[in-house]
């Protein structure tokens, strides 16, 4: 037995003649919070987009709960218990922010009324509850980064891939977001994911850093260790961008 959540083997993945992911491997145990830091390119979201079924791996295999992933859609790797945000944000235009939050809601929830009790906790939680009636499209800023990461916890993932959620949020959003990401963490026990370019975004949240480029894992540990021995290699000016 093992208490691995979601394993990668020696996962590859090539567009063309451009190799976006090459041999990486990881193991992300229950219940972590692990960060993926790396400039634009270096593969985060083709990573994100082999866990979910965005696309298939050329070589390696990805497994989540001891279940082999290869061949399954989006919709099925969702049901499975994997969630994920976007980056840009992609909302619903033609729906509000509450029935945005409920359709993911109902995934999980098939009674009607389970579901808007979930929904209105979300949206009470995130500080979205004076937008409900609005329309998602019109969001802008922390307020469509929030309503994003509704709409994914909507679903009660397992595992939560939050693709560049932070880096575009002020200090003290970037603070009152990270204390809800912690509350799921503790309380339901959700395995995080985040994926950012800057080490410094993350320090204060991940458990665990992963360092990628070009496709490539550079390196593995804890924030403070990565942080300390970056000096002005690479990761002192993803860091810094």
């Amino acid at each position: 037995m093992t208490d691995d959540l979601l394993v990668l083997d020696r996962v590859s993945k090539s567009f063309g003649g451009l190799e976006a992911i090459s041999g990486v491997s990881l193991t992300v145990p229950a219940g972590a919070i692990v960060a993926l830091v790396g400039a634009a390119g270096a593969g985060k979201t083709t990573l994100f987009d082999l866990i979910t079924g965005h696309c298939r791996p050329d070589a390696g295999t990805i497994r989540f709960l001891g279940r082999n992933l290869a061949g399954l859609r989006t919709d099925q790797t969702c049901a499975a218990g994997i969630a994920r945000t976007f980056h840009p944000v992609q909302p619903f235009r033609g729906l509000g922010v509450a029935d945005t939050v409920m359709v993911a809601a109902l995934l999980r929830a098939p009674d009607p009324t389970e579901a808007r009790r979930r929904v209105l906790d979300l949206l009470d939680l995130l500080e979205l509850t004076p937008l409900a009636g609005r329309p998602a499209g019109g969001l802008v800023g922390s307020a469509r980064q929030r309503l994003e990461l509704a709409r994914a916890l909507a679903t009660r993932p397992r595992l939560l891939l939050l693709d560049e959620i932070l880096g575009a949020l002020a200090p003290t959003e970037i603070r009152r977001l990270c204390a809800v990401l912690h509350a799921f963490n503790h309380r339901p026990g959700l395995t995080l994911i985040l994926a950012e370019p800057r080490l410094n975004a993350v320090m204060a949240l991940a458990h665990r850093v992963v360092m990628l480029e070009c496709g490539q894992v550079v390196a593995d540990a804890d924030p403070e260790t990565l942080r300390t021995a970056a000096g002005p290699g690479p990761a002192s000016r993803e860091s810094h961008p």
